[in-house]
């Protein structure tokens, strides 16, 4: 198969594998469970993070297990490797919190330096039961004692020592962050969506410039970055929260900005997560359909349609 494509719904994972015309499904458990982030290990294990019972993991995509640690039926909404030692794991939390494994996820311990930032008082999120999350973590792809969180709803915040303290840099982007990522090839820029406008920096947050010229609404929900050109962004750009709008193209980091035509509109349609790996362009929405362009936005195929909900994509290709 030359992609499999895990897919993180709110009635639990799905995997499909690419076959010639088609998608077949590979695997698929955790019904009655939300799934909020997906990271595939080293080992070949898929990880993913839930909404109220922490950590599973499976070797064979229909055996889930829970990982028995600290974070036992924690919710679990971001999940990052290490990429130079593989039994290294970072995952944020809900209330908002960094926690750290040594051993490949079988303990846990908090770095509670995060949670004891001056600024944490003030931290919640928009909607019930308005517990702040650690919704997205990245790892600096050079100097990898330098990890960037984003809080929703709390800002931006970069430490310099694996987690052990912070900096707020917020500055100029704004305490609400949806989406947060960077590129291995510019290791100081980071782009980011927010309810008022997609922002990037060339020095991890230093400084933050809007760039939404073209986007007919500011509210951007989440992105993709080309893993080979990145000046190549995507985004979602939505009226409001609940949808009414589109998928977004910039061919210059956000200078200028451009709607992909061909995909659905509807007022309470969201376009929810989006992942990108060579020809490989998936995104899908709040009504459970799959999305697939080979010609970066241009033209689209559908992969699914009638899943749940869906929050989060991974794939990998051959």
């Amino acid at each position: 198969m030359s992609a499999i494509l895990s897919i993180g719904t709110s009635n639990g994972i799905f995997v499909l594998g690419e076959t010639p015309g088609d998608w077949k499904l590979m695997g698929q458990g955790l019904t009655g469970r939300q799934v909020t982030c997906i990271q595939p290990a080293a080992n070949g294990q898929l990880w993913i993070g839930t909404d109220k019972g922490g950590l599973f993991h499976s070797s064979d995509l229909e055996n889930w297990q829970p990982a028995v640690n600290e974070l036992s039926g924690t919710g679990v909404y971001s999940l990052v490797f290490h990429p130079k030692q593989s039994k290294v794991m970072l995952c944020g939390t809900a209330p908002a919190s960094l926690h750290l494994s040594l051993d490949g996820g079988k303990k846990f311990q908090e770095l509670p330096s995060l949670r004891q930032h001056p600024s944490a008082s003030n931290w919640s999120y928009p909607e019930p039961p308005y517990r702040s999350r650690l919704h997205r973590l990245f790892l600096h792809p050079t100097d990898l004692d330098v990890v960037c969180a984003a809080v929703l709803s709390g800002g931006f915040y970069l430490s310099g020592d694996v987690g052990q303290s912070w900096h707020e840099r917020s500055k100029g982007l704004g305490r609400l962050v949806h989406d947060l990522a960077g590129h291995p090839l510019l290791p100081g820029r980071l782009y980011a969506c927010s309810p008022i406008g997609f922002y990037l920096t060339e020095d991890l947050g230093e400084s933050w410039q809007e760039r939404s010229h073209g986007l007919a609404y500011l509210h951007t929900g989440c992105l993709a970055v080309h893993p080979e050109e990145p000046n190549i962004v995507f985004l979602t750009s939505h009226r409001n929260a609940q949808g009414g709008g589109s998928i977004y193209r910039s061919p210059n980091a956000g200078q200028r900005w451009e709607a992909c035509e061909g995909l659905p509109f509807a007022a309470d349609l969201r376009f929810t997560c989006m992942a990108i790996r060579g020809s490989y362009f998936v995104v899908a929405t709040s009504k459970g359909d799959l999305f697939l362009s080979r010609d970066l936005g241009s033209t689209w195929g559908k992969i699914r349609t009638g899943l749940a909900p869906i929050s989060c994509l991974s794939l990998i290709t051959n």
